[in-house]
């Protein structure tokens, strides 16, 4: 693994979600990447209402950078949002106001009400590096439609009573060889989709470790 010591870049998550902190750390310390990663402090970044997830994450890494009150390598802020082929991409950048306003039932409902036999989906996610005086680096991954569809929970192994989980619940990772929903999923399988499954983590691990800045 990755020495640490007190010379190590620190670099500072814009972020109060304890899961997203832990799977950055984990990102980092199987790339073997030289850089540690702390908590935000204070109150929580707000975030824009923008018409992509790119713009939401670029906006709130801006504003991260200009609100972080201690010395640190760069700040890094993270937005995510489910797409579903036969809406269109929606929900998208509306996915964390959709999970409390409709939830993951009236997705499905959605699709139901609109006689949609495509239930393809994909998560669009991006991940932002905001330096002081240098250009940000912006990590995303091309939506891809054949990474999963949408499905109905029947075991609940998690997230049944979380309302901010309500639409990645009935998301299911066919393109990663699942065919029940992430709520039904088991740990050890859940926790090697977030290790293991092509993401934007893994794509900033490896710049941390290659791009010789850290």
């Amino acid at each position: 693994r990755a020495m640490l010591d007190a010379a190590t870049p620190t670099l500072v998550f814009a972020t109060t979600n304890d899961g997203k902190l832990r799977r950055m750390r984990e990102h980092l310390r199987r790339a073997r990447a030289p850089a540690r990663v702390d908590a935000w402090r204070g109150a929580a970044i707000e975030e824009i209402q923008a018409n992509s997830v790119r713009e939401v994450a670029v906006a709130k890494a801006a504003l991260a950078l200009e609100r972080c009150d201690r010395a640190c390598a760069g700040v890094v802020a993270h937005d995510c949002g489910l797409c579903v082929r036969a809406l269109g991409g929606f929900p998208g950048p509306y996915t964390k106001d959709f999970n409390y306003r409709v939830g993951g039932d009236g997705l499905r409902a959605l699709l139901d009400g609109a006689g949609a036999s495509d239930r393809s989906a994909c998560w669009d996610e991006t991940l932002v590096l905001a330096r002081e005086g240098r250009e940000m680096v912006v990590f995303t991954r091309e939506k891809e439609y054949g990474d999963g569809e949408v499905g109905e929970p029947r075991k609940w192994t998690r997230w049944r009573d979380d309302a901010s989980r309500s639409v990645g619940s009935v998301f299911v990772a066919t393109g990663f060889g699942f065919d029940e929903p992430l709520a039904d999923v088991s740990e050890d399988e859940y926790q090697r989709f977030r290790r293991d499954a092509p993401s934007v983590w893994s794509s900033f691990a490896a710049f941390v470790r290659e791009s010789g800045e850290f």
